[in-house]
């Protein structure tokens, strides 16, 4: 919330934080009254709301997303590791371009899921601990 407030500059009651399950988080809170949503979250619900899946991603799926993906971003070299380590290996070899990939990617899917009510969504990812974001669907 704060990396996000402060490029943002908006009223710490326009921030709602997700529960369990951020794809139903996502789908409580649109409605009629919202019209432009923020995702700003961690790698792991970053991909749930790519894959739009509530449960943690499979690494295969995870690997299949960023096999397409990087089609369009140049080869990528990833194992089929767990998640977190796949983060890692992006994160520290700078590939910025993929994880703005997956914050397109997360975006469509949720402007597909929320069509009907027409709302604008907008997705950053963070870094927890360091508090600032790296990525963007702008």
């Amino acid at each position: 919330m704060r990396s996000h407030q402060r490029l943002f500059s908006l009223d710490r009651d326009c921030y709602l934080a997700a529960r369990e399950s951020i794809t139903e988080s996502i789908l409580l809170s649109s409605g009629e009254c919202v019209v432009k949503l923020h995702i700003v979250t961690g790698w792991l619900d970053m991909l749930r709301v790519a894959l739009w899946t509530c449960g943690r991603p499979s690494s295969s799926d995870v690997f299949t997303l960023l096999r397409q993906i990087c089609k369009r971003t140049g080869g990528l070299n990833v194992p089929k590791d767990d998640v977190n380590d796949i983060f890692l290996r992006l994160y520290r070899g700078g590939r910025l371009d993929v994880f703005r990939q997956v914050c397109r990617r997360a975006k469509s899917m949720t402007e597909s899921k929320l069509r009907r009510y027409g709302v604008a969504v907008h997705c950053h990812l963070v870094v927890y601990g360091e508090e600032r974001i790296i990525a963007s669907s702008l």
